[in-house]
């Protein structure tokens, strides 16, 4: 994530948590490893959403930040992390961004209520994405919506990566978001 630091105005305060979990594969995850083929439901988020959650409250008591301004990003995995959060604590985020990665599973009973009314996502995604299928993350995009969200989405030639012309989008987003 802190390869898209630059992207982010230089006025908002920053945070980049790690995965909580050693990945088998290396590095970290913020979920257990799943069989091959099967993605990550929403429930199994819940101890990093626990993680996450405690770490911003600390970042907002030490940094004297409101809650309910947050704006989430995140690439890949930290992406479906991020929409797993802003799911469990709607009010504390005022706009989302997916960057290359997918909505988890979500309940059939919390799709039919519009807890993200009105909030703004922002998506980008590659269509030759390998790792994260496009399907994948178009089907999390009409969830959203069917939620009640926002979504603007950038989509570009690129596999598991964010390209220049969605990171200017994203930007552009940033700065357009109202107060």
């Amino acid at each position: 994530m802190e390869l898209f630091a630059s992207t982010i105005p230089d006025n908002f305060l920053k945070v980049f948590p790690r995965g909580i979990l050693p990945d088998p594969d290396g590095g970290y995850s913020w979920h257990p490893k799943l069989p091959t083929g099967r993605w990550p439901e929403l429930k199994d988020f819940d101890p990093a959403i626990a993680s996450l959650a405690n770490l911003l409250r600390s970042v907002q008591e030490r940094h004297l930040a409101q809650a309910g301004g947050m704006i989430v990003i995140g690439f890949s995995q930290g992406a479906a992390l991020g929409c797993a959060f802003t799911l469990a604590f709607p009010a504390q985020v005022r706009a989302l961004a997916i960057l290359s990665g997918f909505v988890p599973e979500i309940p059939s009973a919390t799709r039919s209520q519009p807890i993200l009314y009105e909030k703004p996502v922002f998506v980008a995604h590659g269509i030759e994405d390998r790792l994260v299928p496009l399907g994948l993350a178009e089907r999390g995009i009409l969830s959203l919506t069917q939620l009640g969200a926002k979504v603007d989405q950038c989509q570009a030639t690129i596999g598991h990566k964010v390209s220049a012309d969605c990171l200017r989008a994203l930007r552009a987003w940033l700065a357009n978001l109202p107060s």
